[in-house]
């Protein structure tokens, strides 16, 4: 397996969670589209950043991924959408409670370019200076003119059957916050995300997020937060996760994680480029670890880490996953599937078969 200086590699997730038979057809031939963007994007020159928002972006306009035109709606019945990038050097761009925009990965890259470092919450100025822009930049951020707009056929009729992760009358608890006691054991909507790393080992990462369905408003996951929903840094690895958001913030599997790789990669620079699976070794243990702490729903995480493969863990039934690495004239490894809890792997060419 090619790894490091010299080869370029991409890994895409599309959620993490209870996956019924519909939902895999619906997702996996998008999730092709998506690593086929980002690898394109590579190829015709692009930087990493270019890549994992390319592909991030195919899932945030498909209405079967929890991100974008897929977002699900807050308790007013708005959609509000997270959104990060982080690249090796440590910049990056966070964006909370982004309004009326399918793309807000798109925004987030564009302005890593000007700001380096930003998190920030969407305010109504902001809602209103990108109402002023030109329609090219809107149709480059996926701009619509009301909140109804971002709300998905695909979506409405999920949450009519009370197939979202939490059911509508059940979503609040007395504190007002999401109650995991009412989950719904067939979901597997989910947040999307991609890491990259380029042909000198820079390492990309980028997520994007509707959140729980009917969330107070104001809610903000794990996702748009450096060092929980996504990390970069060129000299130990980039991730980023999915799954729900307030265990993955409680519990802090990413942040043992990445306390982990830096253990690793102190005591050699190359020891993810010697040993392939090294990495994949800390992601399942750690992911194991946060099964046992008492928490009713998990997750998922990709990475890459520094001169290394791609690799990926998860504790939920299932994880769709997209994994290319090459150069531009060849991938060595191109795979689009998903991988079920027991070890069975359903690729997107066996749903063309069907």
């Amino acid at each position: 397996m090619g790894t490091g200086p010299g080869f370029m590699s991409l890994i895409i997730h599309g959620g993490a969670g209870q996956l019924a038979e519909d939902r895999v057809n619906k997702k996996l031939p998008v999730m092709r589209e998506s690593l086929d963007a980002g690898w394109k994007a590579f190829c015709d020159g692009g930087t990493g950043e270019d890549a994992v928002t390319a592909a991030v972006q195919v899932m945030e306009d498909c209405e079967y991924f929890n991100a974008g035109y897929g977002g699900y709606p807050n308790a007013n019945n708005i959609v509000l959408l997270d959104a990060a990038i982080m690249n090796g050097k440590r910049e990056y761009v966070a964006l909370m409670n982004v309004r009326r925009l399918k793309y807000p990965s798109r925004v987030a890259c564009d302005l890593l370019q000007k700001e380096k470092s930003l998190s920030t919450v969407w305010t109504h100025e902001l809602m209103e200076a990108y109402d002023a822009h030109e329609q090219e930049r809107k149709e480059r951020y996926g701009w619509v003119k009301s909140h109804e707009e971002l709300l998905s056929p695909y979506v409405v009729e999920t949450l009519r059957k009370q197939e979202g992760e939490f059911s509508k009358d059940k979503v609040l608890g007395s504190s007002g916050s999401a109650n995991p006691d009412h989950l719904n054991p067939e979901i597997g909507h989910g947040t999307v995300g991609a890491c990259s790393s380029d042909m000198d080992g820079g390492l990309f990462t980028c997520i994007s997020t509707g959140g729980v369905n009917h969330k107070v408003n104001g809610r903000i996951g794990d996702a748009p937060m450096v060092g929980l929903g996504l990390y970069a840094d060129n000299d130990l690895c980039a991730m980023t996760t999915t799954g729900y958001g307030e265990a993955l913030l409680a519990c802090f599997p990413t942040g043992f994680i990445i306390g982990r790789v830096r253990d690793e990669a102190r005591k050699d620079p190359e020891a993810f480029h010697k040993d392939e699976n090294l990495m994949k070794r800390i992601v399942d243990e750690e992911f194991e670890e946060f099964s046992g702490k008492g928490i009713q729903r998990g997750g998922g995480i990709i990475c890459i880490p520094r001169h290394g493969k791609p690799t990926y863990a998860f504790n939920t039934q299932a994880m769709p996953v997209g994994i290319a690495v090459g150069t531009r004239d060849k991938r060595i490894q191109d795979e689009v599937f998903v991988e079920w809890r027991d070890g069975r792997r359903t690729y997107d060419y066996d749903v063309k078969k069907s």
